[in-house]
């Protein structure tokens, strides 16, 4: 019976030029994943910025940040995950505008990656000055969490 299911899925896969299919019982789990063939070709790459190239907002933003927000420091993401400032739904925000933070010791964020909260502590003395990222949005290595105003 289990079999008969598998050939049926592969049939989807295939029917609806699908790359991916997952199901799922009480009992059982499967996931099917199609790979394409890919022809690799190699391209050279140009070492200088083109004017179509761009980079993420949060780029652009730090370096205007650099140069008008001088004196400010920054609180940056030490991974790449999922960006949550309450610890649960009925809590409020961990850190909010004007709290104080200090190092090593105030939980600023959580960083949910691969599954896993990360409690995310300042590395910075200081006072909240605003928040730069939306709660539950993605956030990389490096992206500018926090402005905080130093003691």
């Amino acid at each position: 019976m289990w079999l008969k299911r598998v050939i049926e899925l592969i049939k989807l896969l295939k029917d609806y030029n699908l790359e991916e299919l997952e199901t799922r019982n009480w009992f059982r789990s499967i996931k099917i994943v199609r790979r394409a063939r890919i022809k690799r070709t190699v391209v050279p790459v140009q070492a200088q910025k083109t004017e179509n190239q761009t980079y993420p907002t949060w780029h652009n933003q730090t370096e205007k940040k650099e140069e008008s927000d001088k004196g400010f420091l920054v609180i940056t993401s030490p991974m790449v995950g999922t960006f949550y400032r309450v610890e649960s739904s009925e809590a409020g925000p961990l850190v909010k505008i004007g709290d104080r933070v200090e190092a090593d010791k105030t939980v600023v964020c959580i960083i949910e990656a691969m599954k896993l909260m990360n409690p995310i502590e300042s590395k910075v003395t200081g006072t909240i000055i605003k928040v730069l990222v939306e709660n539950k949005k993605p956030v990389d290595f490096g992206m500018p969490l926090f402005k905080v105003k130093p003691d």
